[in-house]
């Protein structure tokens, strides 16, 4: 659907292989969903930051998150995307990503 709005778009199949793409390439936004084997969408999202902490981070869950701002961020996430969501959602935080950009 993302590609349908005119965005590249990089997918991985693992939390490695997802830090490896982003590593690879150039990407303002990592969605990443919270629970996957070999490695949680916090350790994605702590090591994205570790790389590049201006990249946005997404953390995709259908599981109740009772985090304050401040502690997200310290976890390395930006935002969470709570199952199920839409497509429109997904595009406001990509505008809000480059936005985020363009300003730093």
């Amino acid at each position: 659907m993302l590609k349908l709005h005119g965005h590249n778009v990089g997918t991985a199949e693992s939390g490695s292989e997802g830090i490896a793409t982003f590593k690879a390439g150039k990407f303002d936004l990592v969605l990443t969903d919270l629970g996957m084997p070999e490695m949680s969408g916090w350790d994605v999202a702590r090591e994205i930051k570790t790389l590049n902490p201006r990249a946005r981070v997404g953390l995709i869950t259908g599981w109740p998150i009772d985090l304050t701002l401040s502690e997200l961020r310290a976890r390395g996430v930006d935002q969470i995307v709570a199952k199920p969501f839409d497509v429109s959602l997904l595009l406001s935080l990509i505008e809000d990503a480059m936005t985020a950009e363009s300003t730093t």
